[in-house]
């Protein structure tokens, strides 16, 4: 069962219909196409991009349908089922998912780009996360925060002095 990405397969059915639009055309997907356009001058054919916690595959379908070579990272089994679903019902060679934690990512590596959309604040350590992942980084990490609820963004700011 699809609850966050709205994909359509290669029969026209929609996972998460409820969600009232295609993941593919939300400002952050949008926002991402527009930056990974500037970063390879429009040329996105055959560059590998890593997509961090994954969720149910949505953003990693959408770069392989740019043409490329997409590899989504998920260690949640039941996304992960769900991530298995949606490459078996397109037709994308150029789409890989792996059940890996994203700490990981050195094995799987290099990439042209990573995108990191709302995963950090799941990692004890994210500093030493980043550092990881530019290694493995040949060209672009796009990193996209998810808000925090108001009580932790008071948190966050009463503890401006703590180092991650």
């Amino acid at each position: 069962m699809f609850t966050a990405h709205n994909i359509r397969l290669a029969d026209g059915i929609e996972t998460f219909p409820e969600a009232g639009f295609l993941l593919e055309e939300s400002a952050r997907f949008r926002a991402a196409h527009r930056m990974l356009n500037l970063a390879f001058s429009g040329m996105l054919a055959g560059k590998s991009i890593a997509d961090l916690g994954c969720l149910e595959g949505g953003f990693a379908t959408g770069f392989a349908r740019l043409g490329m070579v997409a590899t989504g990272f998920e260690i949640r089994k039941s996304n992960f089922e769900n991530c298995l679903y949606v490459k078996s019902h397109v037709n994308l060679p150029n789409l890989t998912f792996v059940n890996a934690d994203i700490n990981d990512i050195e094995k799987y590596g290099p990439f042209d780009a990573v995108w990191a959309c709302g995963i950090l604040y799941h990692l004890d350590y994210p500093r030493s996360f980043l550092e990881k992942a530019a290694k493995v980084c040949r060209k672009l990490i796009l990193l996209m925060k998810t808000g925090l609820p108001l009580q932790m963004a008071g948190a966050c700011q009463s503890s401006a002095n703590t180092r991650v």
